[in-house]
C-alpha cells in the first residue's frame, strides 16, 4: 500500500467502523501479536509519553498512529496498570482536534498536582505550504479518567 499524505492524515473518527473491524480482525490474526508487552489495538506505536504514578495507578500513553504501521496522524493512547505488569486499555487519551495539534500530539510528559495529571505535549500544526509550527499544550485528568484540554497553549510556536 502506498501511504500519501492524505491516508497518513486520516483522523480515526473519519474511518468507517467496517474499516477499522476489518483492521482489528488483521492485526488479531497475525501470528507476530504479542501476548505480554504492550501494542496497540491497530496500528504504530511511536514513543512512550506522559509516564507517571497517580491515583493508586501508573499511567503510560504512546504515541499512537491507528490506521497503519507508520508514521501518521498521531494521538496518545492511554494504558494503566497497579503493577506494571497487567495493563488496562483506557482507550484514546489525547486526540488531535484543536487547532493548536491538528496535525499530531507530539511527545510529551505528565506529573501529578493538585488531585491531577497534568499532561504537557506538543500539538502539531502545519501550514498550507506544510511548514510545522509547534505549540506547548496542557492537558488535565481527574480521578474519574476525564481529560480535558486547556483553551490556550501555553507556549506558541519554537522557543
Amino acid at each position: 500500500m502506498e501511504w500519501s499524505r492524505e491516508k497518513r492524515y486520516r483522523r480515526i473518527e473519519d474511518v468507517s467502523s467496517e474499516e477499522l473491524n476489518a483492521l482489528e480482525k488483521q492485526v488479531q490474526e497475525s501470528p507476530y501479536r504479542q501476548t505480554f508487552h504492550i501494542q496497540p489495538k491497530t496500528g504504530l506505536l511511536n514513543d512512550p509519553n506522559g509516564f507517571s504514578f497517580y491515583n493508586g495507578k501508573f499511567h503510560l500513553f504512546y504515541q499512537w498512529f491507528p490506521l497503519g504501521p507508520v508514521h501518521g496522524l498521531k494521538y496518545w493512547y492511554h494504558v494503566s496498570s497497579k503493577d506494571l505488569v497487567y495493563w488496562e486499555d483506557e482507550g484514546i487519551g489525547l486526540k488531535p482536534d484543536t487547532k493548536f495539534d491538528s496535525h499530531g500530539v507530539f511527545s510529551g510528559s505528565g506529573f501529578a498536582h493538585d488531585e491531577k495529571l497534568f499532561l504537557f505535549y506538543t500539538g502539531n500544526t502545519r501550514t498550507q505550504q506544510w511548514e510545522r509550527i509547534p505549540y506547548q499544550c496542557i492537558a488535565m485528568m481527574d480521578k474519574e479518567g476525564d481529560i480535558e484540554k486547556t483553551e490556550q497553549p501555553f507556549i506558541s510556536g519554537s522557543p
